[in-house]
């Protein structure tokens, strides 16, 4: 079980691996609050009200959580990302085509030497084969689902899990841009992949069955399931 508390918050939002939970924050004001609150942390990796609670330790909030707000922004070129891909694929390159890449960096290598031959002024090259410039080189890029949201979002979660190993992820206003059959699908998922969502809405998500919280104008937790 996973806890998220804040201190503004009367009591933690409980999670059990592999639910999802719903937010549900009726005040503007306070559902900016908590949203600052937490970007802040993440991007600008300062400290916020929140902390994440498993198994009785604090875990690390910028490691383990990402925020989806603006749905239509993909993750196909965020560099951590991308710096992720390149480190697989480099050690899966040199664990099983070692050979092949050092035959082909000999061929270059003849090749530069012929060149320098032909030209009019001296140059020098790196002999080493650096796997990562070749990668940056194709522009190698992880392949986003274009054909509907939600094969999207199940892309960019698939890799932030195994790639970046994010486990908690909060999804701000979800219910305005996919309908209940599509929402349904995200919580398959995370049930089957064991991970945590929290749907953090301004109104509470109608037609799933999971756990939720309101609260209200006023800040009084006044609904928790």
């Amino acid at each position: 079980m996973i806890k998220i508390v804040n201190a503004i918050m009367d009591n933690p939002i409980e999670i059990n691996e592999g639910d999802c939970f719903n937010l549900v924050v009726e005040s503007p004001a306070f559902f900016t609050k908590l949203l600052l609150d937490l970007t802040k942390e993440i991007e600008e990796k300062e400290e916020s009200n929140f902390l994440i609670i498993s198994e009785e330790k604090e875990i690390d909030i910028q490691k383990n959580l990402y925020i989806f707000i603006d749905y239509f922004k993909k993750i196909e070129n965020d560099r951590k990302v991308i710096n992720a891909i390149y480190k697989e694929i480099e050690k899966l390159i040199i664990d099983n085509y070692f050979e092949k890449i050092n035959d082909i960096n000999v061929e270059l290598l003849k090749i530069l030497e012929d060149a320098k031959f032909e030209i009019n002024y001296p140059i020098d090259f790196e002999v080493d084969f650096d796997i990562i410039n070749i990668l940056k080189m194709y522009k190698v890029v992880p392949r986003i689902s274009d054909n509907n949201l939600l094969n999207c979002l199940l892309d960019q979660i698939n890799l932030l899990v195994n790639i970046i190993g994010k486990r908690i992820f909060i999804m701000v206003n979800i219910e305005n841009y996919l309908i209940g059959n599509d929402i349904k699908q995200l919580i398959d998922y995370c049930k089957y992949n064991k991970i945590n969502f929290v749907f953090l809405s301004s109104k509470k998500i109608e037609g799933i069955d999971i756990s939720y919280k309101i609260i209200d104008e006023d800040l009084c937790e006044v609904v928790d399931k």
